[in-house]
């Protein structure tokens, strides 16, 4: 069984629920279309001030349906970024860890070197 994890991450695992959540979105974006069209045709069947301040009301509301969709995308983008944040942490502590056994390395060699002479 093969896993890639990143520093505690299961970095296949958040790239398959990020294009998860893309689908999501874009079945999501669907769903809002359809009601856009079901509400674009109401005019038709029902024709009255509460008709016409409910379609007022939806159009101010529907705004909001920009919101969602770009909200799910932030979601999307953020788990991609997630992972490349990890990597990015990943090198810097590897690279101080590095740092620090070369410098006890080089600590020690010395303390080796005076207790020779």
């Amino acid at each position: 069984m093969s896993t890639n994890f990143l520093g505690g991450v299961n970095e296949n695992d958040i790239r398959t629920l990020g294009v998860e959540i893309l689908k999501s979105s874009e079945r999501i974006s669907e769903i809002f279309d359809l009601i856009d069209a079901k509400m674009s045709e109401l005019p038709d069947y029902y024709k009255s001030t509460s008709s016409d301040e409910f379609c007022r009301s939806y159009a101010l509301f529907r705004k909001n349906y920009e919101i969602i969709k770009a909200n799910i995308i932030s979601y999307f983008d953020d788990l991609f970024r997630l992972v490349d944040k990890m990597k990015e942490g990943l090198d810097e502590v590897s690279s101080m860890l590095e740092n620090f056994t070369e410098e006890r390395k080089s600590e020690a060699k010395e303390i080796e070197y005076k207790e020779v002479l």
